[in-house]
């Protein structure tokens, strides 16, 4: 899938503010941020892929090429 103004950040993030080990950015900011602690690569794959789904869906943006 093409994110045209957004991006995907992986890696284990423990600044104080948050601790996340995933999190979908798009041009007016955060959309999702993990709250869990992943077993694999996939694992993480798939929950970035459901929250973008979901937030698509709840913003009405085109979801053509993303898989339900």
């Amino acid at each position: 899938m093409w994110m045209a103004d957004g991006g995907i950040e992986i890696g284990y993030c423990d600044d104080g503010y948050t601790n996340v080990t995933a999190r979908v950015i798009d041009d007016g900011g955060v959309v999702w941020e993990s709250e869990e602690t992943f077993t694999s690569l996939e694992a993480v794959l798939d929950s970035i892929e459901a929250a973008i789904a979901d937030w698509c869906k709840e913003t009405a943006v085109e979801t053509s090429g993303i898989a339900d």
